[in-house]
C-alpha cells in the first residue's frame, strides 16, 4: 500500500503490486481485495474487470465486506463476467450481513433494494440458497 501510495516510500506500481500479490498468495483478504481495485480502474495497469472481479471474488470469499458489495454491482451489471443476478443478490446479501459498519449495510441493503425489483421469485430463492451454503461453509471453517 505505502508503495501504491507514495508513503514514505517512493511511488512504485509494481512494487505495490508485488507485495500485495505475495500477500493475497497467502488468502489476505485485503491485499486480494486492493488487487481489484487496482485492476478495476487501472491502477499502474491496464484496466482489466475480469482480473478484477477474480480478486474481488477471491476477497469476497474471504469475508471481505467492500469486495463483496463491488463484486455485487459487477454480476449486476456484467463487469468482467456475464450479468448474473442470482450471484449479485447473494454477495449483496452476504455483505449485509456480516458488515460491520452502518454505511456497508446501507450500500449492500440498496443493492437488494435494486436486485429485488429484476429478479423472479426463483432467483431470489436460489440466492438465499447459495447464502445459506456460503454461510455453512465458513461455520464450518472450509
Amino acid at each position: 500500500v505505502m508503495h501504491g501510495q507514495g508513503k514514505g516510500v517512493r511511488k512504485d506500481h509494481r512494487e505495490a503490486r508485488r507485495w500485495l500479490g505475495r500477500a493475497a498468495s497467502q488468502g489476505y483478504a485485503e491485499a486480494e481485495y486492493r488487487l481489484g481495485v487496482i485492476h478495476e480502474f487501472g491502477d499502474g495497469v491496464a484496466e482489466d474487470k475480469a482480473a478484477a472481479r477474480e480478486y474481488y471474488e477471491r476477497a469476497a470469499d474471504h469475508a471481505h465486506v467492500e469486495a463483496q458489495i463491488r463484486l455485487s454491482e459487477f454480476y449486476e451489471l456484467g463487469f468482467g463476467t456475464a450479468a448474473d443476478l442470482v450471484s449479485a443478490r447473494m454477495w449483496a446479501e452476504i455483505a449485509k450481513r456480516i458488515a460491520s459498519s452502518h454505511s456497508e449495510r446501507v450500500r449492500a441493503g440498496g443493492s437488494l433494494d435494486s436486485l429485488a425489483e429484476i429478479m423472479t421469485p426463483e432467483q431470489a430463492a436460489e440466492a438465499r440458497r447459495r447464502v445459506q451454503a456460503w454461510i455453512g461453509r465458513r461455520a464450518r471453517g472450509e
